[in-house]
This record gives C-alpha cells, structure tokens and sequence, in this order.
C-alpha cells in the first residue's frame, strides 16, 4: 500500500460508542458504510482521488464488515505520463474485538504490479507477495488494528481533548517487517468548517506516520474534509460522483524542483548547498559522502557536496543496506530475473564495492 493511502486511510476511522461490544461493533459497522471521498491535488492541480466505501457481508454464517480502498495518482516528468494505483480490501469480524481476517492489496506503479494477500490462519497472519514471476509466503502475528482499537481512539476524541493532546494508533503494512506500522495523532484544535453550505463541527489533527507529517481537518463522523502533507499533496472532500473527474494527466512533477538564489556566483566556486529537511519528521534520509545530515538543536539540513572532503564519510550499518537495498514495487530487486542479471554480470567478483561498479 502507498504511503499516502494509508495515512488517509486513518482519516476515515470507524464511528463508536464506549466499549467494544457486539452491538457496537454493529451499530459502528452500519455507519462505516458510508462513502468518503477526497480529490487528491498536488501543487493545485487535480491529479487523482482517495475513494473508501464501506459494505457489511455473510460469509460462512457470519457477518463480516469489509472496507474498499482506492488511490489514484496521475502525474507527468518531462511530458510522460505516469501513474500509481493502489487498491485494497480488508474484511474485518463483527464479534470479539472486530480483528482483521483478511486483507487484499494490489499496487500498479508505471506498469509494474504487486499483489499482496494476508489471511488469519490458525492464529497467524499468512502473507503471501505476488510479482511478475515470483511470489513469497511468510508468517507473522495477527496485526493490533481491529475495530476495538479504532474504538478507543473515538471515544478519546470525542472525550474532547486538549490542544497538543497525543494518541498512537496501529496501520497494517505488509511490506514491512513488523507490520504494525504505529501513527502519532496529535490533536490541534476544535473547529467549526463551511461544508455543503452549512457550518459543521470539525477537528484539527496532526498525523505523523514512517516520518511523514499530515495535517487533517475531519468532521464529527470523522470524514475527511481536507488534509495536507508536505505542502505539496492536498486532499479534499469531494462529491462521490465526481471525485475521479480529471481534466488533464496530473501535476507535472519537474515543477516541484527547488528554486535556488541565482546570484550563487561562479557555479564552480559553490562546495555545497543546504536544504533544511526539519519538517520531514523522522523519515531516514540516504546519506553518502556528497549528502551528509547537519544537525543544529532542531533544525535538520541536507548539505551536498560537489566534491566532499574524505572526512565526510559515513559507513552505511547493516540496516542500512538491507533499508535501502529493499526490493519495492518500482525496483523489484527480489526478482529472479533481476538476481539471475546480478550474477551473470557480477560473475566471479568476490568483493561487493566492485561487483556493484561492474
């Protein structure tokens, strides 16, 4: 799942009473039937759509309730089109503390697709990978979020809760190793929103999730009404029937570029230049001899060197390389076509800096 889907998908939290019982879950159930629906807009320009809905099923006797995502990002770089899309199903019980009993995924990303299913099996939580020519299988313990959970973070909202009051909930991300992907709520202010003509309660919250920041304005059945991430991504609420209209193919990502000084002089006279990262919340950014993290109290920048000292060097841990060696839905690394490549070019080069340089 796309890192943007699933912070929305925080967005619509499931309506509750106090205490996870079976009527609750129930009553909680029928009410997240209802649609949310958001444009997605990058620098202003339309450029996809969140659309979640909700339907309560019979499956071997028992009711289940079952949540459809979908994100839809069109772009273009240099006049090319691009596009990513993200769909999922997660289908959760009714009884005990509503857990996840099953999830679908697919991710399309410029032609490349990954297919990820996870089922509650005896107690576990089979997931399964599908690629082109390759598919994975491992087990892990049954993810936290379920309907109780999503519970306790209502009531704590509507218990009103002061500025700078904090909550953690759980996102499901079979990607990653522990897929209990926690997100940091911190609410910010009690508010009153124009929505379809009429003023509506409405609460400010700040989400932070895998180090990413979202500001999210959502209505008292927590429905999005707008979200904001990284100044650049916007999300709007939008009528279901026309949320997928699109009038061209997206933002054009060539102008997210960074506008620089340009009386920087003699361009071979510049060592390096510094970003101010700060805001990019604990994300880990790649670092090398030409990009090195300056830390100065809580301002964090990004210098790149043009021809950086020897004493800029910064070993890359264990963690390091499998985090940024990990195969992704864009460089499937973990494909047997691309490992098979890797040997026949690398051959018989037994040290790892050359085989990469071959």
């Amino acid at each position: 799942m796309s890192l943007a889907l699933a912070l929305l998908s925080q967005l619509q939290v499931r309506e509750a009473v106090a205490g996870p019982s079976r009527e609750d879950i129930l009553a909680m159930a029928q009410r997240s039937t209802l649609p949310m629906a958001c444009g997605v807009y990058v620098l202003d320009t339309k450029s996809g759509w969140l659309v979640s809905t909700g339907r309560i099923e019979s499956r071997a006797g028992h009711e289940v309730l079952v949540i459809e995502d979908e994100f839809v990002l069109r772009s273009t770089f240099e006049g090319e089109a691009m596009s990513m899309n993200s769909w999922s199903r997660s289908t959760y019980a009714l009884d005990g503390r509503g857990e996840i009993l099953e999830i679908e995924q697919r991710d399309e990303e410029d032609g490349l697709t990954v297919e990820r299913t996870a089922v509650l099996e005896d107690g576990k939580f089979v997931i399964r990978q599908r690629g082109a020519e390759y598919e994975t299988r491992r087990e892990v313990d049954p993810p936290r979020e379920c309907l109780a959970e999503s519970a306790r973070f209502e009531a704590w909202l509507a218990s009103a809760p002061e500025p700078g009051a904090q909550f953690e909930i759980f996102e499901v991300d079979l990607e990653a190793e522990s897929i209990d992907s926690p997100t940091q709520i911190r609410y910010l202010e009690a508010r009153r929103e124009l929505v379809h003509g009429s003023l509506t309660p409405a609460h400010r919250l700040a989400y932070s999730l895998q180090g990413l920041e979202l500001e999210a304005t959502v209505l008292s059945d927590f429905r999005p009404i707008s979200a904001s991430m990284m100044g650049v991504i916007e999300f709007r609420l939008e009528e279901l029937e026309t949320v997928k209209d699109l009038a061209g193919p997206g933002a054009e990502f060539l102008d997210l570029s960074i506008p620089c000084d340009e009386q920087l002089g003699d361009p071979a006279q510049v060592r390096y230049l510094e970003l101010d990262v700060s805001k990019s919340g604990e994300a880990r950014i790649p670092v090398d001899r030409r990009q090195v993290l300056v830390q100065q109290g809580d301002v964090r920048r990004l210098r790149l060197w043009r021809e950086p000292p020897e004493d800029v060097a910064v070993p890359l841990t264990d963690a390091d390389v499998q985090r940024y060696t990990a195969s992704t839905v864009a460089l499937q690394s973990d494909h047997p076509k691309i490992r098979a490549q890797a040997r026949a070019v690398a051959g018989s080069i037994g040290q790892k800096r050359e085989a990469a340089r071959a």
